[in-house]
């Protein structure tokens, strides 16, 4: 590729579906990047060494197909806020240092289906909006939601490398001993989060700290082999719930009394409802529909209130199905 080292000023750096490139090299690049697309470079194998002096914001690597592993520098990175990793299918392991970047808002892990252990360090994103997960195949068995289940009681996370892992067979060993410590949150955990999208990674369990995220939105838990959910009675700004596939479910969690009139940035977009097909072991029927009918009630009276208001568009269609 053309040497781009003199290049001072650069801002935004676009070689989108450069397929034939394996690395690049930043080590001089200009400080005022913010936002680097990798998109569809199938052949990349290695990201570049990121400096500290760098304030890059953006970081799309969607497709990049080869790539392996996000190593140690990406905790230098400490403006970035959105990072997009959707569909690196060979993607194992993320570094622990990733629990760094105290700005991130976005992370994108979509399909990612070799994706075998998460760093437990990105319990401490504290401003962390939007998580995909959909489509992690390998990332059941967790731990990671054992240390979510246990959050209330964790206070600092020691990132010296070792990854949480999802198989008990995991291949991994330590690398990047660092002495880095990232503060934790006695509870909730992830208290910005918004969307959180674990459908279709074989979860057995969900974790009774996620009836804790105060600001979440959008649930998505399709497709997973979970029998029963925590009690989300507290979710007070739920507005879509998607339970679709959950062959194992057998009862409906505890749903929110209540539901707050959303304001300012939303990640749920037009969608909102309760999702639930596909579920042939889910039982007392009658109750289940009682339940969320009263929720669903609720959430008609939030969109038209919303409507009318003009704040935000939402469909006033909310869809649910409890059927096999």
């Amino acid at each position: 590729m053309p040497y781009i080292g003199d290049a001072l000023y650069l801002e935004w750096l676009d070689l989108e579906g450069c397929i034939q490139l394996e690395e690049i090299g930043l080590s001089v690049l200009s400080r005022k990047l913010t936002s680097l697309n990798l998109r569809n470079c199938k052949s990349l194998i290695k990201l570049p060494q990121f400096g500290e002096d760098l304030i890059l914001k953006k970081l799309y690597l969607e497709g990049c197909q080869s790539l392996s592993h996000i190593d140690q520098s990406i905790g230098f990175l400490k403006n970035l806020d959105h990072l997009n990793m959707e569909n690196c299918k060979q993607l194992k392991r993320i570094d622990p240092s990733i629990g760094l970047l105290e700005k991130l808002r976005e992370l994108n892990l979509k399909n990612c289906k070799n994706l075998e252990s998460l760093p437990n360090s990105i319990l401490g994103l504290n401003s962390l909006k939007y998580l995909n997960l959909s489509g992690c195949v390998k990332l059941y068995n967790t731990e990671l939601l054992y240390e979510l289940r246990d959050a209330g009681q964790l206070k600092k996370i020691g990132i010296d490398g070792a990854p949480i892992h999802f198989q008990s067979t995991s291949s991994y060993s330590r690398q990047h001993k660092k002495s880095v410590s990232c503060s934790m949150p006695s509870s909730p955990i992830f208290p910005c989060m918004r969307q959180l999208d674990l459908s279709f990674c074989n979860l057995v369990e969900i974790p009774d700290a996620i009836g804790n995220m105060c600001c979440l939105e959008w649930l998505d838990l399709s497709g997973n082999n979970f029998a029963t959910l925590p009690n989300l009675k507290k979710l007070s700004k739920l507005l879509c719930l998607k339970l679709q596939h959950c062959k194992q479910l057998k009862s409906l969690p505890e749903l929110p009394s209540r539901i707050e009139i959303p304001t300012g940035e939303s990640y749920f977009g037009n969608k909102t409802g309760l999702y639930i097909f596909n579920c042939p072991k889910l039982f007392d029927r009658k109750r289940c529909s009682n339940m969320a009918f009263s929720w669903m009630m609720q959430l008609y009276q939030v969109c038209m209130f919303l409507l009318c208001s003009c704040h935000l568009f939402l469909s006033p269609f909310l869809c649910i199905g409890i059927r096999k």
